[in-house]
C-alpha cells in the first residue's frame, strides 16, 4: 500500500485547490493541503458503494483534462490499480475496535510528468452493520519533479503504463456535458421486488460500453440462445457465448437467469418449468401435471385433444 507524506496545511485564500481536483456537489470536511507544489485534498460525500457514479464522474473530470490512468500502481511494480482490479477490502486491527475497509486506489499522470492519486475508503466497526453510503476521499499530486525525485528510474516506466481515455469523446471542460454516462439506471418494479431483498448490479452505461464478450450462464427451454440472437442484432461485434458453447477464455461480463411461478400474477410465463418438473422428453405431458402448470399460468387455456387425457404442450413449454 502506498503512502505519501503529510504536508501543511493552509487556507483555501492561501493555496487555492487546483482545477484539476474533482470536488463534487455536496461534499463535507473538505481539506486542502499544499506545501512546495504538492496538494492533498480530502472530503466526504454521499455514494454508496460502489460508488459507480462518483467514479464515472471522476474519470470523465480527468479524461476532459487530458490525463490517464496507469494500469498498474506507480509505487509498485507489477500491482494492478483499482482502475483494473476493483475494489478491495481488509480488515484494520490497528484501530480499537478494529474496523473494516473497503479501498480503491489509483493514478493518472498527464504528458507533463505530474501524478494524481484518488484513493477511496468506506470504513465501519467490524462487528457493525456494514456502513457502505458515506465514502471517504483522499487525493494527492505531485509535480514532475516530486515524481521524479521519489520514484526514480520507476518514472521512466510509467508512460507505458498510461490506458486510453474511457470517455474520447467527452466535450472540453469549457463545454457543458449532460452527464447521461454517469446516471445510475433504474431497475423496473417487477425485477427489484424479485431481487430477494438485495440490490441487483447495476451498470452504468460507460461500463456497459467496455463490455465486448459475454458468458450466459444458464438455459431454460432454449432461452439462452434467444438471448444471445438478440444481443447481437443490438451489438453486432458483441461476443456473446452460451453454456452449450466450449469457454476459450474469460468474458468481460456473465448473465445468468433462473426460471420462477408467477402463480396468479397477470402475464406470468407459459415457461413455468418448476411448477410444472419433471416433464417427459415427448410433446406431452399427463393431466396431473397440466394442472400443476395451470396454478402458474395465466397465459391461453390448455385445451384437451378429442378422446385423449393428455394435452399437447405449447410449444414455448416443449423440452428440447
Amino acid at each position: 500500500m502506498a503512502t505519501f507524506a503529510s504536508c501543511q496545511r493552509r487556507t483555501a485564500q492561501q493555496a487555492p485547490v487546483p482545477s484539476i481536483f474533482f470536488i463534487p456537489d455536496g461534499t463535507r470536511n473538505v481539506e486542502h493541503q499544499e506545501r512546495q507544489g504538492i496538494h492533498e485534498v480530502s472530503y466526504e460525500v454521499d455514494a454508496a458503494y460502489p460508488a459507480s457514479s462518483f467514479l464515472c464522474e471522476l474519470t470523465q473530470h480527468l479524461d476532459q483534462r487530458q490525463w490517464r490512468g496507469l494500469r498498474e500502481d506507480a509505487l509498485n511494480a507489477g500491482l494492478e490499480s483499482s482502475l483494473v482490479r476493483g475494489w478491495g477490502d481488509y480488515g484494520n486491527a490497528t484501530r480499537k475496535p478494529e474496523t473494516h475497509v473497503h479501498s480503491w486506489m489509483a493514478q493518472w499522470r498527464n504528458q507533463d510528468g505530474d501524478l494524481l492519486t484518488y484513493g477511496l475508503q468506506y470504513e465501519y466497526q467490524a462487528t457493525a452493520k456494514p456502513e457502505l453510503s458515506k465514502l471517504k476521499v483522499f487525493s494527492l499530486i505531485w509535480p514532475s519533479n516530486v515524481v521524479r525525485a521519489q520514484l526514480g528510474s520507476r518514472t521512466d516506466e510509467l508512460p507505458a503504463l498510461m490506458m486510453p481515455a474511457l470517455f474520447p469523446g467527452v466535450p472540453e471542460p469549457s463545454k457543458s456535458s449532460d452527464g447521461r454516462q454517469c446516471l445510475q439506471p433504474q431497475w423496473s418494479e417487477f425485477v427489484s421486488s424479485k431481487s430477494a431483498g438485495a440490490t441487483p448490479v447495476r451498470a452504468l452505461p460507460f461500463e456497459l460500453a467496455q463490455v465486448h464478450s459475454i458468458d450466459i450462464q444458464s438455459d431454460i427451454d432454449g432461452l439462452a440462445g434467444r438471448i444471445a440472437t438478440v444481443l447481437h442484432a443490438k451489438v453486432p461485434a458483441l461476443r456473446v457465448r452460451t453454456v452449450h458453447d466450449r469457454a476459450s477464455e474469460p468474458s468481460d461480463a456473465t448473465l445468468d437467469f433462473r426460471a420462477e411461478c408467477r402463480c396468479n400474477e397477470r402475464g406470468a410465463p407459459l415457461t413455468a418449468f418448476t411448477c410444472a418438473r419433471p416433464f417427459s422428453t415427448s410433446t406431452e405431458v399427463s393431466e396431473s401435471a397440466v394442472s400443476r402448470l395451470a396454478c402458474c399460468t395465466t397465459g391461453p387455456t390448455l385445451v384437451p385433444r378429442p378422446g385423449s387425457q393428455k394435452y399437447p404442450l405449447p410449444a414455448s413449454v416443449r423440452r428440447r
